[in-house]
């Protein structure tokens, strides 16, 4: 997990599920009232730089409906390689 913080305050974290040699982005958050102040881009421009130079890669998911998400992963230059179907099973 990659957390942002300033002035002591937590602003946002980004969760990374490692699985064999490939990293996935599984999902960022930030607060609200810090939205495109570029708290996401700096949290992936991190985790780009030190899973790349391991030699690593380095995916990212979302749901497909997403489509914020959507536009922030293509405009940090990813690539749409694929489309996984996940099933949740939810409690009451």
């Amino acid at each position: 997990m990659i957390v942002y913080e300033k002035n002591s305050q937590i602003l946002g974290f980004l969760l990374l599920i490692k699985k064999n040699n490939n990293y996935r982005i599984d999902l960022i958050m930030t607060k609200k009232k810090f939205h495109k102040k570029g708290i996401a881009k700096a949290m992936t421009n991190f985790s780009i730089n030190k899973i790349l130079k391991t030699g690593e890669c380095l995916f990212a998911g979302t749901l497909e409906k997403n489509l914020i998400a959507k536009s922030f992963y293509k405009s940090m230059n990813f690539n749409l390689d694929s489309k996984v179907f996940n099933f949740h099973l939810h409690g009451k």
